[in-house]
């Protein structure tokens, strides 16, 4: 089992704000800077299981042994489950659309062509090109992304094996098991399809609310109830 700090930077953040134009794509930042932006380095990350081409293998140039969940410490629960292209972006959306930039720009793109119009302004291009590109550009964008990711990454069709107890937050995927401690927690997210548990601005492990079934308001407290800890 490797140390919480060599595995748990899943980097979303590429998926956090729409392409630029000229700018390169996924495919070409992951050739220009390895699978999991490490070089040669024989780490496995959470980038390794959730955010490569090469997930679950990347970072790893022999076979490893299997590793297993860690047994659980008091109150627990296990949870399997993929995440799909709806789990994807539910977490996109919620992510980029609660950042206080982004409501100030749909503020100011709803309310600067209503002011406009209300005083009879002449030009009000520059209003409505902003408009378009807060309100239709950007979630288009990103609706997009999340859909490609959703289907060219292959450990998005693997199945999630996850477990929380009183220690943290576990996560097995093939022959990889990631422990994440709750004091590692900066902030959970929970949204009607996914719950999002945050190790920095941009990184976050994802819990379908499918893979809790009937108990995902009792998860949810219980994960509440630990990272207040």
């Amino acid at each position: 089992m490797q140390s919480f700090e060599k595995i748990s930077k899943m980097n979303l953040a590429d998926l956090d704000s729409p392409k630029q134009p000229g700018a390169p794509d996924d495919e070409d930042r992951r050739e220009e800077t390895g699978a999991a932006g490490e070089k040669d380095e024989e780490i496995v990350t959470v980038a390794d299981v959730e955010g490569t081409a090469a997930a679950g293998t990347a970072g790893t140039k022999e076979t490893a042994a299997k590793e297993h969940m860690r047994q659980p410490e008091g109150e627990h629960y296990y949870m399997d489950a993929r995440i799909t292209e709806k789990e994807l972006l539910a977490f996109l959306f919620g992510h980029n659309y609660r950042q206080p930039v982004m409501l100030i720009a749909i503020a100011i793109a709803v309310i600067w062509p209503v002011m406009i119009i209300v005083r009879g302004d002449q030009n009000m291009y520059l209003a409505i090109a902003l408009a378009a590109i807060v309100l239709l550009a950007l979630p288009l964008s990103n609706w997009t992304r999340g859909k490609r990711e959703a289907k060219t990454n292959p450990s998005y069709q693997q199945t999630f094996h996850y477990m929380v107890d009183e220690w943290g937050l576990h996560l097995e995927l093939g022959d990889r098991c990631i422990d994440l401690e709750w004091s590692k927690v900066c902030k959970c997210m929970y949204l009607k399809s996914v719950t999002a548990v945050y190790t920095g601005k941009s990184n976050a492990f994802l819990i379908p609310t499918a893979a809790m079934g009937d108990k995902t308001e009792e998860i949810n407290a219980f994960i509440r109830k630990m990272k207040a800890k």
